[in-house]
């Protein structure tokens, strides 16, 4: 039990460490060992969260997560989805690029809305979720582009970070409607705190750092904790999540070894980078895509059903 409470804890300090750590080195150590560094980080405290996702289905589409015969379609749409990301992603970058970057808004705006009326819950989630997509462009022009490049292509990448700085002035007079907001019904005071702390991170520490303090600092543990309460509230045992996890942290971990200890970046091409960073989207992408949809047959079943204890009215079925 200690375990399981602890888990996205030791998570969220190793990651905001790493970050801090990173945001230090950066203009000490060489650029293209910030992007491994970075990218391993990425890998190690954001991405074994998605390792519970096998367990977390086994309700809606894995009813044994011990069948071999569930266990291998799951696999077949994990790896389908990741497999055909990457086709689509080296034939149409440019519009990958932008699905991905509008998909990752709304995940994660979704994972944490606060409390409070549904209109303010929506504006929060709204804003965190777009929070790393707008801001660091918007304030990490030539760096934010430079990592484009990678995904998409030149022309387009510095025309995508143009029209997502256009959003600056929108998110900041959302920002502040939301304070304003939040103060006068005092629904959620940690909810203003955090998002002020979120957007003068990413406006001050550089792109892939701030993107780790968030993606891995913040983000995953929020997920992990709610995974952790389904699954607790469905006596459903994490042994399985735990030991994948460990295999994808182990991973990590020596590929952070390897890029800090071995790796000479001066040696590495455009393509190596381009295939660290589209790598990195092809694995969150079947990840957010289960826990989504799995999201929205929630909010379908429940407005069809009413509440979990409120009896389904059958006046309209005659």
């Amino acid at each position: 039990m200690k375990l399981e409470v602890s888990l996205p804890r030791v998570f969220q300090i190793g990651a905001i460490l790493s970050a801090f750590g990173l945001w230090l080195a950066h203009g000490h150590i060489d650029a293209g060992k910030t992007v491994l560094l970075s990218g391993s980080a990425i890998l190690l405290f954001g991405l074994p969260h998605g390792a519970f996702d096998r367990i977390v289905t086994q309700g809606p589409l894995l009813k044994d997560v011990d069948s071999l015969r569930r266990n291998f379609w799951f696999l077949a749409f994990y790896l389908g989805i990741a497999g055909c990301t990457v086709a689509l992603w080296l034939h149409v970058p440019a519009l990958c690029l932008g699905a991905f970057l509008a998909i990752s808004a709304v995940h994660f705006g979704c994972t944490d809305l606060g409390k409070g009326p549904p209109a303010l819950r929506a504006l929060f989630g709204a804003l965190h979720g777009s929070a790393p997509i707008i801001l660091i462009p918007y304030f990490h022009k030539v760096e934010t582009t430079a990592i484009f490049d990678y995904l998409s292509n030149a022309p387009f990448a510095a025309a995508t970070v143009d029209f997502i700085s256009l959003s600056g002035p929108f998110w900041a007079g959302g920002a502040v409607l939301f304070l304003a907001w939040n103060l006068l019904i005092s629904a959620n005071r940690a909810a203003s705190l955090e998002l002020i702390a979120v957007a003068t991170l990413l406006a001050l520490m550089p792109p892939l750092p701030g993107f780790l303090l968030y993606f891995g600092g913040l983000h995953s543990p929020k997920h992990l904790t709610e995974i952790l309460a389904e699954l607790g509230s469905r006596s459903v045992s994490i042994q399985p999540a735990l030991r994948e996890a460990a295999i994808i942290s182990t991973v990590a971990l020596g590929g952070f070894a390897v890029a800090f200890f071995w790796v000479d970046p001066a040696t590495l091409s455009d393509d190596a980078y381009r295939v660290l960073f589209i790598g990195l989207a092809a694995l969150t992408l079947p990840h957010m895509t289960l826990v989504d949809g799995r999201r929205i047959q929630r909010s379908f079943s429940s407005s069809r059903t009413g509440p979990p204890n409120e009896p389904r009215s059958h006046a309209n079925d005659r």
